[in-house]
């Protein structure tokens, strides 16, 4: 029994050394992971935010979430007169299909808006990848020619439903002369749980603004006459986007200038042309497919 208690005060001595050594190291400065992270350094570059929207056209009558999204994007208090990208539903039956869906649409080009293709599928929100070739091609006709009619011009821009695309439908995209624009900050508005709110959209938005300040760092992402041009992306369709939007323009503002991503004097794009050539800079190009 002596010879145990020995042993056990030994052990406790040795186990207190080993703390009074760790301490010493800590605060002596010999363990390099704790001291303090190097701030980032200061990017060069300013970015500019270039809004875009998918889904609409709605046609509610008692509020319709598309039209003020627009008053909002005309007069609010960050930036007056911003314009965006708006890829509709063409022929939606509860969209773009609709002779109400058609005028929003009218109206939304005609406040310097550029209409994009999503769909043009009379079932809505179809992906595309799930559509056999020609059907889609046949879809993306529909769909040009819709937009077309509106514009006077075929529309330039394509946003697969979902974010889902595979080199085929790259392949579809290009034949018909449409180029592919995906999104760096995405709202993750297009879905109602249960209810219509999004109580993390701050916390998120800031996630990934910091994911863009890594790409622009990195020197990841296109420089478009001396700002870099990060895509946003919003669901017109949604009712508390629409009650909330100048928030959102606010929330964009605050959480880059938080973490340090310069913004340009203008945060926003605010012209028509100017969306337009931005927009190409961002487009993904065609996969390449083994022959």
């Amino acid at each position: 029994m002596a010879a145990l208690h020995k042993r056990t005060i030994k052990n406790l001595a040795i186990s207190g050394m080993r703390l009074l050594l760790l301490a010493g190291l800590l605060l002596g400065g010999g363990c390099q992971s704790l001291r303090p992270a190097a701030s980032p350094a200061p990017l060069a570059v300013k970015v500019r935010f270039l809004l875009t929207f998918d889904d609409g056209p709605s046609i509610r009558t008692d509020y319709n979430p598309t039209l003020a999204i627009l008053e909002q994007l005309a007069r609010n208090d960050v930036q007056n007169g911003i314009k965006g990208i708006f890829f509709v539903q063409t022929r939606n039956s509860n969209g773009g299909g609709s002779e109400a869906g058609k005028n929003i649409m009218r109206i939304t080009y005609a406040q310097g808006q550029v209409l994009g293709l999503h769909s043009a599928e009379p079932a809505g929100h179809v992906k595309h990848v799930r559509m056999e070739n020609e059907q889609l091609n046949q879809s993306l006709i529909n769909g040009i020619d819709d937009i077309r009619h509106i514009t006077g011009s075929n529309p330039e821009f394509v946003r697969p439903p979902g974010f889902l695309f595979d080199a085929e439908t790259q392949e579809l995209y290009r034949s018909q002369g449409l180029k592919m624009l995906l999104s760096d900050v995405n709202a993750r508005d297009g879905v109602i749980h249960v209810f219509n709110v999004s109580l993390r959209r701050r916390s998120h938005i800031r996630s990934e603004l910091n994911r863009v300040y890594e790409e622009v760092g990195l020197r990841q992402l296109p420089v478009v006459h001396g700002v870099v041009p990060v895509v946003v992306t919003f669901h017109d369709v949604n009712t508390y986007t629409a009650w909330h939007f100048t928030e959102y323009l606010h929330i964009l503002v605050e959480q880059a200038v938080d973490i340090g991503l310069p913004l340009a004097a203008k945060p926003f794009f605010d012209q028509t042309e100017e969306i337009v050539e931005a927009a190409r800079y961002r487009t993904v190009p065609p996969l390449i497919t083994a022959k």
